[in-house]
């Protein structure tokens, strides 16, 4: 947290904006324990900063998104063009006559001017909803018999506009056709006269193994089964179970000890008795209102009690897909003795961002738990990560003071547990998410000894994008149940080797097969720019930059700010507060532009990117993932630029790519199809085939 966020944390804010007057609005979304209003009349320095409502704002109990009020305006820091401003005085209005709750969050511009009068608002609000309506169903009237039918093999391509007004980018046509025509393509960018500083890096001997103590106790039984096998199956009940499925793109595989009989569920209302009145209040708060795909069949299965592998593309929703079965499974449960740093549920993820992510997740859900929960005071989270100074001691004190739910990364989960500052003794649900990155960061054998730690009788869970065979290996070792864990495919192959395909994100891959490093870096940025430049000329765009390295970052971000873009970085090279503040700045819009290394890459949904460039190629996990922070949700559309460049270390790399490009509809470039011909390797007139890394 920066100086200002501890600052206001602690003060009252003073000075109010355009003192005498009254701001009428309706809460429009809701992050955490903020509220976010979209209104009338906001002044222009507030232009992208729609008003939010929290703790100090004192609003008046029941509001929900959707709800008008009327309220006053504060500047929490005059001057500092910092933050949102703050409603305060909040009171509740009825809703304007022939007003429409528009169907998705699109967060709208607030700065259009004064208008004469709450008809004149309402009139407008209208407008929206119209139009959210012709770009996509009502929500609530989408369910799992009535969702759209994917295209399957044999699809046409994807069209040049897609959905939400994205198009091809016209910087690649205009690249192309200068490639074409045999002459530089030149944007504009400024070259740096300044060498780029090399920087070097060091092996660090690793610690020596921690020593974990063995559980003697015993340990009482828990409930895992919250919902029965029917009692009958008749040929239409399967039928139609298959027909769910296959509307919604979603395979089960079930191991021969059980029964394939829990559908699809069509609404979270299926769930009633199952799960507590306030989780679905909770997600009504968050404007949640119908299950995804991947919601929509694993939550009946985990429910079930069986262990499950859930695959499917990032912003599908996987998070509450383990979320809403764990609150059951907590309320059924004794209650935590105060003080004690004994989670029930355990979360691992790969990165600290993602490990915040998730404990906001079940701060929103579990919001008004304080009425209705079996547990004293209602359900909270914890958060267990490295870094940030001082970040440990709050860390285990949430622990202690509830933390029924830890969410935390392998090292520092460790770091506590060797301490005996917290103790897994009580976790009977254990959950890990983004799995195939735990491998890839290496952290393998730090989640093999947790699993050790944790009871061999919990119920198992894993969560991901993809699920290559050393991840499903390592599945097998963690579920420790006799019964093999369930595994739902939301959208990929069946096989589970392969991407999962992304029909919702336009992409284009321009291939860069300049014969120098130099020459092919300085055409990746000019086209970088031109692209930049024509995406960020909407206000309604906000981008994402992914590079290999983090020098790379820095002098692009600092570049580009040069240039005049409203740019940020990060990478793992950064404090954790430096990393959540820039976070906090790109999810609300302060930053439209954010230059950052494979840190963002997984997990974290941050929502409105519309367009996200790869600047630097990996392995095509990395590309799938990536491309992954745009087209958020279940309706979401987004682009997506790759910059491909020929790497001798990933032959195969090519052929992959294009079988990705194939299955989602996507054009191919021609260079990409000769690579492919030619086994994977480059071509140019004057040497023949070439690799160049």
């Amino acid at each position: 947290m920066n100086a200002k966020r501890k600052r206001s944390a602690q003060e009252t804010p003073q000075e109010a904006v355009l003192e005498g007057e009254r701001f009428h609005g309706y809460i429009h979304h809701v992050i955490g324990d903020k509220m976010f209003v979209t209104c009338d009349g906001v002044p222009p320095e507030f232009e992208s900063r729609p008003p939010k409502i929290t703790k100090k704002s004192q609003a008046p109990p029941g509001l929900v998104v959707g709800s008008w009020i009327s309220f006053d305006l504060v500047d929490e820091w005059p001057g500092e063009n910092w933050g949102s401003p703050l409603a305060v005085n909040i009171e509740a209005e009825d809703t304007p006559e022939g007003f429409t709750l528009p169907v998705k969050a699109v967060k709208a511009p607030n700065g259009a001017g004064p208008r004469s009068s709450m008809a004149a608002a309402a009139e407008k609000l209208r407008a929206a909803a119209a139009r959210q309506r012709t770009a996509a169903p009502p929500a609530n009237a989408r369910s799992a018999a009535n969702l759209p039918k994917k295209t399957l093999p044999g699809r046409k391509p994807v069209s040049e506009a897609t959905e939400g007004g994205l198009a091809k980018s016209g910087a690649v046509a205009a690249f192309r056709q200068a490639k074409e025509e045999g002459r530089s393509f030149e944007s504009g960018w400024k070259t740096s006269s300044a060498p780029a500083k090399t920087l070097s890096s060091a092996w660090r001997t690793p610690k020596a193994p921690r020593t974990m103590k063995a559980k003697t106790a015993e340990l009482p039984p828990f409930q895992r089964k919250f919902l029965e096998e029917p009692e009958e199956l008749d040929e239409e009940y399967v039928q139609g179970m298959q027909e769910q499925r296959l509307a919604l793109d979603v395979s089960v595989e079930i191991p021969a000890q059980l029964q394939d009989v829990f559908p699809p569920i069509d609404s979270f209302e299926d769930l009633q008795g199952m799960l507590p009145d306030y989780a679905f209040k909770g997600l009504s708060n968050m404007g949640i209102e119908v299950p995804t795909p991947i919601q929509a069949q694993a939550l009946p299965l985990v429910l079930s009690g069986s262990d499950v592998v859930g695959v499917a593309k990032t912003g599908s929703g996987k998070t509450l897909a383990y979320v809403l079965p764990a609150i059951a499974h907590v309320e059924v449960q004794e209650p935590k003795p105060k003080g004690d740093a004994t989670p029930i549920v355990l979360i691992l993820a790969p990165t600290r961002e993602l490990a915040v992510q998730i404990s906001d997740m079940v701060k929103a859900v579990t919001y008004f738990s304080k009425n209705g929960s079996a547990h004293p005071g209602g359900l909270t989270p914890a958060v267990l990560y490295g870094g940030g100074q001082g970040s440990k001691g709050w860390q285990v004190a949430e622990c202690r003071n509830g933390g029924h739910f830890v969410a935390a990364t392998p090292g520092r989960l460790l770091d506590v547990i060797d301490s005996g500052e917290v103790s897994l003794e009580r976790v009977t649900f254990f959950v890990l998410d983004e799995a195939d990155r735990m491998l890839e960061c290496g952290f393998e054998e730090q989640v093999g000894r947790i699993g050790q730690t944790v009871r061999p009788d919990r119920h198992t869970l894993f969560f991901s994008a993809t699920w290559p065979s050393q991840v499903q290996k390592m599945a097998q070792r963690m579920c420790s149940s006799e019964i093999p864990p369930v595994r739902i495919m939301a959208g990929q192959r069946t096989d589970g080797e392969g991407p999962t395909s992304r029909e919702d994100i336009l992409q284009e891959v321009v291939v860069f097969e300049q014969p120098t490093w130099e020459e092919r870096d300085s055409a990746k940025q000019e086209l970088l720019y031109a692209h930049l430049r024509e995406v960020l000329s909407d206000a309604s765009h906000k981008m994402l930059v992914f590079v290999s390295r983090k020098n790379l970052a820095d002098t692009l971000a600092k570049r580009l700010k040069s240039e005049g873009f409203s740019a940020n970085v990060m990478h793992g090279g950064k404090s954790q507060d430096s990393r959540l503040a820039t976070l906090e700045e790109f999810r609300n819009g302060d930053t439209k532009l954010l230059v950052t290394t494979d840190v963002m890459g997984r997990g974290l949904d941050i929502p409105g990117i519309s367009h996200v460039v790869i600047y630097d190629m990996g392995d095509i996990e990395d590309y799938v993932h990536r491309i992954g922070r745009t087209a958020r949700g279940p309706y979401g559309r987004g682009h997506a630029l790759t910059f491909y460049e020929h790497n001798r270390k990933l032959p195969d790399l090519p052929r992959k790519l294009m079988d990705v490009l194939e299955q989602s509809g996507q054009e191919v470039p021609p260079e990409l199809a000769a690579m492919v011909e030619g086994g994977g390797l480059p071509k140019t007139k004057a040497t023949g085939w070439r690799s160049w890394m």
